[in-house]
């Protein structure tokens, strides 16, 4: 079973990518708490879709949130080096806000406060 959930903070605003064909993704990176104070887990995350707009429209640098989903494997050759090369991404299917600085408010109507 390739399950994963955690509860972490965003380590940056997503970037979104819009398709020709309707669909989108969000890319982010979330800061996760591990078992001793002082150790942090980071994961490359992305979500799809419906998920994607909510993450670009809520989620902010430093937000709290709730993950759930799968781990995946990105393979690539190195252009520069021919080596391949490969990352773990956490491919999320739901999105809990936990938790803003802004209050989460959609990032069009953020007042800066």
């Amino acid at each position: 079973m390739n399950t994963y959930n955690c509860i972490g903070n965003l380590g940056k605003d997503p970037e979104v990518k819009y398709f020709e064909n309707g669909n989108r993704v969000a890319n982010f990176s979330v800061a996760v708490r591990g078992y001793k104070e002082d150790d942090t887990l980071w994961l490359d995350a992305e979500c799809w879709n419906k998920t994607a707009d909510i993450v670009a429209d809520y989620c902010h640098k430093g937000d709290k949130v709730g993950l759930s989903g799968s781990l995946k494997v990105q393979k690539w050759t190195d252009r520069e080096t021919g080596k391949e090369r490969s990352r773990i991404i956490f491919n999320v299917s739901q999105l809990t806000l936990l938790g803003s600085k802004t209050g989460n408010k959609p990032k069009d109507d953020y007042d800066g406060f």
